[in-house]
């Protein structure tokens, strides 16, 4: 009997072995498996309350836009001094609209623009914090100019999409500037859009298709 148990002790430990390994390996399966629905779960919520904000830039004189946003005579007089006297001292440079068609509300709404031609970044003013459904919001950009680090620093703190940054940044085409948009969602998740666009010798603005970025759906 002992000849018995001594030749079968290592059959056995290596029984016990082979059903932990199984064990173990079943286990990881179920957690991934877990891990991609509760994933899943989350994007199909994260969609759900998404807003899709799109950007471009505007002339905020120009007589075809909307009354409401153009104002009296006597405000678009007050905006066009306003705009001239801040170009004279070379400050603001752009004006970018940025539009929430969908039905669901954007917060926390920051905007940077990448100036191709000086190969450096401007911050939007960022007095708009709402933008709620089907709103349209005209925000100036200008100096000073910020390096790309230093813009890369403050998404990381505001919002978190520093590596979603450097990816947009990555496709970036050289001859193309681009707006990068910022904002949350009602439940604080953070998105970003970026549209490339490129300024022709006659005036006209080409874009390009805009790009979505989120966190936390890989």
């Amino acid at each position: 009997m002992e000849k018995l148990l001594e030749v079968l002790n290592p059959l056995i430990q290596f029984v016990l072995v082979c059903v932990g390994l199984w064990y173990t390996v079943e286990t990881r399966k179920l957690r991934q498996q877990s891990e991609r629905q509760s994933k899943a779960a989350l994007g199909q919520k994260r969609l759900s309350i998404a807003p899709y904000l799109v950007s471009g830039l505007v002339n905020p004189l120009s007589e075809d836009e909307d009354a409401s946003e153009s104002g009296d005579s006597a405000e678009r007089a007050e905006l066009k001094k306003a705009i001239e006297d801040a170009r004279k001292n070379d400050e603001l440079l752009y004006f970018v609209g940025v539009s929430n068609p969908t039905d669901k509300v954007a917060i926390q709404v920051d905007i940077y623009l990448y100036d191709k031609n000086k190969k450096s970044y401007l911050l939007g003013d960022t007095g708009h914090q709402v933008l709620s459904s089907k709103d349209h919001e005209i925000i100036s950009v200008s100096r000073p100019y910020m390096t790309e680090s230093e813009v890369t620093a403050e998404i990381k703190a505001d919002h978190g999409l520093h590596a979603e940054f450097a990816r947009a940044v990555s496709q970036r085409k050289e001859t193309h500037s681009e707006i990068y948009v910022l904002y949350k969602d009602i439940e604080g998740f953070s998105y970003l859009a970026a549209r490339q666009f490129k300024e022709e010798d006659d005036g006209d603005i080409v874009y390009r298709q805009q790009n979505f970025f989120f966190s936390g759906l890989e």
